[in-house]
């Protein structure tokens, strides 16, 4: 039985576990291509993702808002409540992109 992959190991762990030469095996995916980073290349490298993910969440709000916008759905109206919601996604979806050229 296979020992489902865990972060408990090592990277020479890891390594020998999916060589199959490690005490017990791993399932591991096949195309998995292991790389040796140095700790800057792995800060830089969780910079950009929490980058990507910013810049994801904001065309994920602005796609919606655009999608209000086509069909009507978004308000001139100070009454409105959901002319506060709009601007509330408009704001988050804003500083989520200017985050990214910030850093």
């Amino acid at each position: 039985m296979r020992k489902p992959l865990d972060d408990s190991g090592s990277v020479e762990e890891l390594h020998l576990y999916d060589e199959g030469l490690g005490p017990t095996s791993i399932a591991l995916p096949s195309d998995v291509d292991w790389v040796s980073l140095t700790p800057s290349e792995v800060s830089a490298y969780g910079e950009l993702r929490i980058l990507l993910g910013d810049l994801d969440f904001a065309i994920s709000v602005l796609m919606r808002l655009l999608d209000d916008w086509r069909s009507n759905d978004i308000t001139t109206d100070i009454r409105d409540v959901a002319r506060d919601d709009h601007r509330a996604r408009w704001n988050a979806a804003l500083l989520a992109y200017a985050r990214t050229f910030l850093s």
